[in-house]
């Protein structure tokens, strides 16, 4: 799996200091499984959070460890 190249959608939240941040664990590699993802996530959380925006990611695995 060196080498590949993974294609997807994470959301972003924005932190405690107003910076937004990318939302890894909404990862999906269509739209609808990226809000599932959101949606199971801030399920967990105490304070369920807003997402601000959307993002196509291209995420490259460098190494296996």
């Amino acid at each position: 799996m060196k080498d590949k190249v993974i294609v997807g959608y994470v959301y972003s939240i924005l932190n405690s200091q107003g910076n937004e941040m990318l939302l890894m664990s909404s990862f999906g590699t269509t739209r609808t499984k990226a809000k599932k993802n959101f949606n199971y996530q801030n399920q967990q959380r105490l304070a369920p959070v807003k997402h601000e925006n959307k993002y196509l990611v291209h995420v490259t695995v460098m190494e296996e460890v």
